[in-house]
């Protein structure tokens, strides 16, 4: 196991190790109880046994979506295993039982009204951290870990931009890096923020660190929790992309914009073609921003 996870190393980001290795760790576990061996290795792996792992997991009432994740872990480490010379010769071949497809509910997008009231519950004590990325969020769409691992360094007041590191990319487009338009509002919101060094939210947080704070602002609002109870953050992706759909703000640029994958257009359209400032000037100011400051730093961004 630990031989396929530094194989995967070499090609896959190191969240996706973290993910694999969570995702092996009840494999491992229930195999070591089921089989009385304390390290089991690939050719433990058999269909009966997958299947029988997958029992337990519904015996539980474990989600749907988190069998899947365990049975891709299970499966990508018992297909490396199948074509490694050293471990093929004591293995069966890779045949994966059926899996149950995810049932998801219908996309319920949030108004720009109720994620003004998130950065509206922020200036309510929440920490400085977590105020600036919600004012983020709600600016840009973008990822919450990606968000978070903004320095100052990537951000340009006076070209008015933000600069994604191939680093924090998610997806192969991603990590291309990409620079986009900033909302005017959102520059002279970052314009007021004094220091610039470091991290742009002030602090390192990781992900559920960041997630754990998003949700407990949310419950502050009176939003239904199906808005954001499964992803508090991802809940600003959705609303911004929902909202600028509306507006009738060109597609691909929005979808640019917050970095999604393009698929095979990618490869056939410049992203300088692509209308990003429209995308900018289509977000609007949350109504609970400090109007003076903001609206001062504009005017003299507008008369520079």
């Amino acid at each position: 196991i630990a031989a396929w996870l530094r194989d995967l190393a070499r090609v896959r980001r190191p969240r996706t190790i973290m993910r694999a290795h969570a995702a092996l760790a009840p494999w491992l576990v229930w195999t070591a109880e089921h089989t009385r061996t304390p390290a089991p290795t690939v050719d433990a792996i058999t269909r009966a046994a997958v299947a029988a792992h997958d029992a337990a997991l519904v015996a539980r009432a474990s989600s749907v979506s988190t069998r899947r994740t365990y049975a891709w872990a299970i499966g990508s480490v018992w297909r490396w295993g199948w074509g490694h010379p050293d471990w093929r010769g004591g293995m069966v071949e890779p045949s994966m039982p059926a899996m149950p497809s995810v049932e998801r509910e219908p996309v319920q997008a949030a108004t720009w009204a109720q994620l003004d009231a998130v950065v509206r519950a922020a200036d309510d004590g929440a920490p400085e951290w977590a105020r600036r990325l919600v004012t983020l969020l709600r600016g840009t769409g973008w990822r919450v870990t990606q968000l978070a691992g903004l320095d100052w360094s990537d951000v340009d007041l006076q070209a008015g931009t933000l600069r994604l590191r191939a680093e924090l990319g998610k997806s192969a487009h991603e990590r291309r890096g990409r620079v986009v338009p900033l909302a005017p509002w959102l520059v002279a919101y970052l314009a007021t923020l004094g220091r610039r060094e470091g991290r742009v939210i002030g602090e390192t947080r990781n992900a559920a660190a960041c997630s754990r704070a998003i949700g407990k602002l949310w419950r502050k609002t009176d939003a239904t929790a199906a808005l954001y109870e499964q992803r508090p953050d991802h809940a600003f992706r959705i609303g911004l992309v929902s909202e600028l759909t509306r507006s009738r703000v060109d597609r691909e640029a929005v979808e640019h914009y917050v970095g999604h994958a393009p698929g095979i257009r990618g490869h056939y359209v410049d992203a300088s073609a692509l209308p990003l400032s429209e995308v900018a000037a289509a977000i609007p100011v949350p109504l609970c921003l400090k109007p003076g400051a903001v609206a001062d730093v504009v005017e003299l961004r507008r008369r520079a």
